[in-house]
């Protein structure tokens, strides 16, 4: 019997129903959440690098720069036009507004703005390597999506086809791969992608030691640590409350620059490698390099601007959009047509992203496209009102050329005969 149960705003049909499995987790060897051994690390999902620091999606968004790469991706692919288009025979193409596509595409579920879902979702294949949302249909339409984090989502492959089966509200329940829109990124196998962060543990583990060294050097009042030297044996009641009393005294960014009293020949000796000499600064900058790397965003887009300049700057966003966002934006479209289009629609219909708006460049860049378009008839000045959204005028849908242009192969008749004609004037 089915039993329905609401996700989203959306009343969702399900006959494989299973009790949610309990899982539990026993701390045993003295972990806590701000200190976690390795075993607890692995449980929750994460990994600890060399570093000494636990990796996961979670802690790499404490590192500014890897905040801004996902969030400038996810958000510029988000805020893009998500259009339906209809191929014509003659090479033409329809937009269809009201297709239900479109309105699914436009609202996809009952608590998510068309924004917030495709940047929820583009977050995740980021981070995790794989974005995944439910299809609900109904009668074979596509009526709504639900996203799905991929923790929650297991990848099995039956028959040679692919099922998933997900966790949703408490709920586990099986998927049909044409009820699963599932964007995988880079992978050896073509079923899902790597987490990016795993891959690069290592590299966001120096990121994430260099930020906590940094942290607690500044925590300390930006003193190394040191030792204090007292002659004799001190007793343990004398020990700790010569230490209690110097670390509430001498210890922590409001005790800086304090002056420290030392009695009976005690000297203090500093110990560790100064910032200076650990490079610490350099550290941090190479890092922002290392993520700009991973995430395939141009330095100045994290707000690095140490070697960007006023003519560069431009370039770098059209690469940023040729080389980092169309591929993001391929892997979507070519999923969403896939799964969202019936067998009949597939074969004219599809899905696509418009990217006009990032290349047009500047206003000067932009006025030049327009003439240069206009000039030879391939642009109506109505069309051009549009990508400046800007309302339409009455008799703007009419194409212009000017009169000097004509083909090349009419540009001989027309010197014969004009030839001709200066000929019979002669005579």
């Amino acid at each position: 019997m089915k039993k329905q149960f609401r996700l989203f705003g959306l009343k969702v049909w399900e006959e494989r129903v299973e009790e949610p499995e309990q899982r539990s987790l026993t701390i045993t060897d003295g972990s806590t959440l701000a200190n976690p051994s390795a075993a607890i690390v692995s449980a929750l999902g994460g990994g600890l690098s060399e570093a000494g620091v636990t990796v996961n999606h979670r802690t790499v968004l404490t590192l500014t720069a890897v905040w801004r790469a996902v969030n400038v991706i996810s958000g510029t692919i988000a805020s893009l036009p998500l259009q339906v288009y209809k191929k014509g025979t003659d090479g033409s193409r329809q937009l269809l507004p009201d297709h239900p596509v479109q309105k699914v595409v436009n609202r996809p579920n009952g608590i998510m703005t068309d924004y917030i879902f495709r940047e929820t979702l583009q977050a995740s294949l980021l981070l995790h390597g794989d974005a995944f949302a439910v299809i609900i249909r109904d009668q074979g339409r596509p009526v709504g999506l639900l996203p799905v984090l991929k923790p929650d989502v297991y990848v099995f492959q039956n028959d040679q086809r692919l099922s998933y089966k997900v966790r949703l509200n408490d709920v586990i329940f099986t998927v049909d791969s044409k009820d699963m829109v599932h964007v995988p990124g880079l992978g050896f196998d073509g079923i899902q992608g790597y987490s990016p962060i795993s891959i690069m543990a290592e590299s966001m583990g120096v990121a994430l030691a260099a930020q906590r060294f940094g942290a607690r050097f500044f925590g300390r009042g930006a003193n190394m640590s040191g030792v204090v030297e007292v002659p004799g044996v001190m007793k343990d009641d004398v020990y700790h409350r010569f230490k209690t009393s110097w670390d509430d005294t001498y210890s922590g960014i409001g005790n800086s620059f304090k002056t420290a009293i030392l009695e009976g020949g005690s000297k203090f000796n500093r110990i560790g490698i100064p910032p200076e000499e650990a490079q610490f600064i350099q550290t941090r900058q190479f890092q922002v390099a290392e993520v700009a790397r991973m995430f395939g965003v141009q330095p100045h887009m994290l707000m690095d601007l140490e070697r960007s300049t006023n003519n560069n700057i431009e370039h770098q966003g059209m690469e940023f959009v040729s080389f980092t966002l169309m591929p993001w934006v391929a892997r979507w479209e070519a999923e969403l047509n896939r799964k969202l289009f019936s067998n009949l629609e597939k074969a004219d219909h599809y899905l696509e992203y418009n990217l006009t708006a990032l290349l047009r460049g500047d206003a000067k860049s932009r006025s030049e496209y327009y003439r240069g378009l206009f000039a030879i008839g391939a642009m109506s000045p109505n069309e051009i009102r549009r990508l400046e959204n800007q309302s339409a005028y009455e008799g703007g849908d009419q194409y212009f050329a000017q009169a000097g242009y004509m083909p090349i192969n009419a540009l001989e008749n027309y010197h014969l005969s004009k030839n001709k004609t200066n000929g019979n004037e002669e005579k």
